[in-house]
């Protein structure tokens, strides 16, 4: 969850003045048949969309189909978390399940989360992140899917990358590293604990 807070703030720094929607959907980003509660701002250079849509966990179907659409459109996955390059991508380690607590004081809640982050021939970043969260310690949800996307021009990742002082290697994931959506689980022995994983580790 570490790294959805990062990229919440990373959304403050680059997002601009908001365009309340007005701006068309890049056809990068995969809004899936179903979803509700779309909501788009951004800007020319950054542009985030979130939304629900009921589908099952683990969601193998959504992460093969944004997977491939963004294939075709000439992106790549990165091997490591473009925020945090010691956090491996779902693409290796699949899901991840921890417990936090979002609001000081208040409830316990079970968080799966499923995020990667792809870059193409120009550079540009875009960040998927995929999250099942239930009111609490246990996991009670496993069909509302919350999705939440990212586009970030090459001048907007420079930029942020140098704002937030983001530095070390950036690998591709080897196309035969990639696991099946479906099977692809990190389990941890203890779910209230977050530990980053370096690409390819343990």
């Amino acid at each position: 969850m570490k790294r959805l807070l990062l990229a919440v703030l990373v959304c403050a720094a680059a997002c601009g003045s908001p365009n309340h929607g007005e701006r068309p959907v890049s056809p990068d980003i995969v809004v899936l048949p179903g979803a509700v509660d779309v909501r788009k701002t951004g800007s020319s250079t950054f542009q985030r969309v979130t939304y629900r849509v009921s589908l099952g966990y683990p969601a193998a179907s959504a992460i093969t189909a944004i997977s491939d659409h963004l294939k075709q459109r000439g992106w790549k996955p990165l091997l490591q978390n473009w925020y945090n390059r010691d956090d491996t991508s779902s693409f290796v380690r699949g899901w991840i399940n921890v417990v936090t607590v979002p609001k000081p004081q208040g409830p316990e809640h079970f968080t799966s989360e499923w995020w990667a982050q792809w870059q193409n021939g120009d550079d540009e970043i875009i960040d998927y992140t995929l999250l099942y969260v239930s009111p609490s310690s246990q996991r009670t949800n496993t069909t509302d899917l919350h999705v939440l996307v990212n586009r970030m021009s090459k001048a907007a990742a420079d930029s942020l990358a140098n704002q937030l002082h983001i530095n070390g290697r950036l690998s591709l994931l080897p196309p035969a590293e990639q696991p099946n959506a479906a099977t692809a689980t990190d389990q941890s022995s203890n779910p209230r604990e977050y530990w980053p994983r370096k690409p390819g580790g343990t």
